[in-house]
């Protein structure tokens, strides 16, 4: 066999990459779709694979960004979201997530202000779903009071934040339909607005031990009151188009009250579960176009 030469060999290297690239040869919408499933500093450094890989990373229309915490993937956030947002004619963003896992308001280099600024940036970029996930650590992460503004904003899901009055006032959001809230600190929340809400689920959250908040979604469908940690149970405003409700007391102690103008109905947790369901379906049957509206009362 005659020994290779510099040019051989290097077909034959050609060869075998070309073989194991079969990813570069996909379409471009493809890439990107695989691209957006990574982190975002991981889906950065696929710029480095190859030449048809350089520039993927900027046309992914989801972005993922995680971290032990904020303050470690400051920098490099702020950097992206700015570049994503100059390049937002070429490229669209439709859903972005952030999920940190621990934040500590005494350390020295946080930044409690950063992370709304990115959620504002990301709004900028058109995005349709955002969602934000601390997972640990002993103190909330602190949303300001300035309300969302956004015409293509869907979907939100709030996990580990200590959310404030003027940020759940979602008046600027006519297109939003799904609101998820889970760990949560609710305490200084005296009301949650939306004018287009479908679906709301409010679970493990801690609520005003003396105020109720109000809940006022006139278009509501399907409402879920999980277990609240503290506090009391929340108030539900007028909403006649809600089909679905599955509501959890805190306490034998505690009630869930309803109203609407001179109509208003009190399900007591103190009363047997039948008679709860029974007067909860009465109320919504006269307030819904449904004969026999779902519902759902645990203590």
């Amino acid at each position: 066999m005659a020994p290779l030469t510099r040019r051989s060999r290097k077909k034959a290297q050609a060869a075998v990459i070309g073989d194991a690239d079969r990813l570069s040869a996909l379409p471009g919408d493809v890439l990107w779709q695989i691209v957006g499933l990574l982190p975002a500093q991981e889906a950065v450094r696929t710029s480095v694979l190859a030449r048809t890989w350089r520039d993927v990373w900027k046309a992914t229309d989801r972005l993922l960004i995680t971290g032990e915490s904020a303050e470690e993937v400051g920098g490099f956030v702020d950097s992206l979201l700015e570049l994503r947002l100059r390049s937002l004619a070429q490229a669209r963003l439709s859903a972005c997530e952030f999920h940190f896992h621990w934040f500590e308001e005494e350390n020295e280099d946080c930044d409690p202000g950063r992370v709304d600024r990115w959620i504002r940036h990301a709004l900028g970029c058109e995005i349709e779903a955002l969602r934000i996930h601390i997972s640990g650590g002993d103190d909330f992460l602190y949303i300001s009071e300035n309300p969302l503004v956004s015409g293509y904003l869907k979907r939100l899901q709030f996990a580990g934040l200590l959310l404030s009055a003027g940020f759940l006032d979602f008046s600027g959001c006519p297109v939003l339909q799904d609101l998820e809230i889970c760990e949560c600190g609710l305490d200084f929340v005296p009301k949650i607005t939306s004018p287009s809400l479908k679906r709301l689920s409010i679970e493990y959250c801690w609520f005003d031990a003396d105020r109720r908040l109000r809940i006022v979604a006139p278009r509501l469908v399907s409402l879920r009151l999980g277990r609240p940690v503290s506090g009391r149970t929340p108030v539900l405003e007028s909403m006649p188009e809600l089909l679905v409700a599955h509501v959890v007391a805190l306490s034998d102690r505690d009630c869930c009250y309803c109203d609407e103008s001179s109509l208003m109905m009190t399900a007591w947790a103190a009363i047997t579960l039948w008679t709860t369901v029974k007067v909860l379906k009465d109320f919504l049957t006269m307030r819904t176009k449904v004969k026999t509206p779902v519902v759902g009362v645990f203590f």
